[in-house]
């Protein structure tokens, strides 16, 4: 009976943390960028 209900549970922790680490990819490529773009406008 509960079975389903705690592998959804667990499955929507991974989804989460899936989620977490693509959030914090994505603000880092962005501020990675940013950071050689002014790094390259003042050469």
């Amino acid at each position: 009976m509960f079975s389903p209900f705690i592998r959804f549970f667990f499955d929507t922790k991974k989804l989460h943390i899936i989620s977490n680490k693509w959030n914090f990819m994505a603000n880092f490529s962005s501020k990675f960028w940013r950071f050689c773009f002014f790094v390259n406008c003042e050469k």
